[in-house]
């Protein structure tokens, strides 16, 4: 069934998708030897939920992703899914840059001799400034960049999705594409591999000194995990598009339009960056609201 599924959806899904796709049925596999679809119901559904938060290291929102696949094969031969349910919270809290700290990592320079920690920190600045996916970013070329009357784009159809979006392209990251116009692979963005990436992300937020604490929350089961880390610490190769999100939602940028930039193929994924802004401005009110409680208020006969 995963050899079919994988077939009938290889022109539209990304490589790295499909191929974790085998690690999903290899859990599994390892819950069930001799599980088929056929065999899946919402007692075996419930069974392997239960396994997968009890018996192995996977924290909801990893959880989430199997239960999508096993929903996935299972319909591709035809059957129910609808009893396929992930009861758990399995948001996690996203790990974004501010504005201040883009601004700043685009100015921190890595000694000359450190040529590809300077290249990888273009191609992160600039997925900050665009929200690609790292799999988009492998595939953005020339061609993709596309002059305007008074600003110009980045068109591309999205490896995940397929779904077509147009970026506008702001100073800073058309300064980046300049400066590898003529790479020799063809490419927009002298993009490496996404384990070497994650590894010189890490880095070089560090160097640049992006270490505002950061509360990285996770859930595994009804059990709510919080760690307080450096951010260059929590931060990872999805950084760069979350901290995209995140600008648009502080630049209040409506959410449709959001969806559209982000390609997203529903709106509560873009509504996830809208709640971030919602929850910076409830905590703006209640920090004012307590400023008030410490200032002496007015006079209580003036009004």
């Amino acid at each position: 069934v995963l050899a079919a599924w994988q077939a009938d959806n290889g022109a539209h899904l990304a490589k790295a998708y499909l191929d974790r796709s085998k690690q999903y049925v290899d859990w599994m596999e390892r819950f069930d030897p001799q599980v088929t679809p056929a065999a899946v119901d919402e007692q075996w559904a419930k069974r392997y939920t239960a396994f997968l938060v009890r018996d192995t290291p996977l924290f909801n929102n990893t959880i989430h992703q199997h239960l999508n696949m096993l929903r996935n094969l299972v319909a591709h031969a035809g059957l129910l899914t609808k009893f396929i349910k992930n009861g758990y919270a399995h948001e996690a809290k996203k790990c974004y840059l501010t504005w201040e700290e883009v601004q700043r990592l685009h100015a921190w320079q890595p000694p000359a001799t450190q040529a590809s920690l300077i290249r990888q920190k273009d191609v992160f600045v600039a997925r900050c400034l665009c929200g690609l996916r790292y799999s988009d970013t492998v595939a953005l070329l020339r061609p993709h960049i596309k002059a305007g009357a008074s600003v110009n784009h980045i068109a591309l159809d999205q490896q995940k999705t397929r779904a077509a979006v147009q970026i506008p392209i702001v100073a800073m990251l058309q300064e980046i594409l300049d400066k590898y116009q003529h790479w020799p692979t063809g490419q927009a963005l002298p993009v490496i591999s996404r384990q070497q990436t994650g590894n010189l992300i890490k880095q070089m937020l560090r160097e640049a000194g992006i270490d505002a604490p950061y509360v990285r929350v996770r859930y595994k089961g009804t059990v709510k995990h919080e760690t307080i880390l450096p951010k260059w610490q929590a931060a990872s190769t999805h950084t760069a598009r979350h901290t995209y999100g995140a600008l648009l939602a502080k630049m209040k940028v409506d959410p449709l339009t959001m969806r559209d930039l982000l390609g997203h193929g529903n709106l509560s994924s873009t509504m996830a960056y809208v709640h971030l802004e919602s929850e910076a401005t409830e905590r703006t009110v209640l920090d004012g609201f307590q400023k008030l409680g410490a200032a002496p208020g007015p006079d209580a006969h003036t009004g």
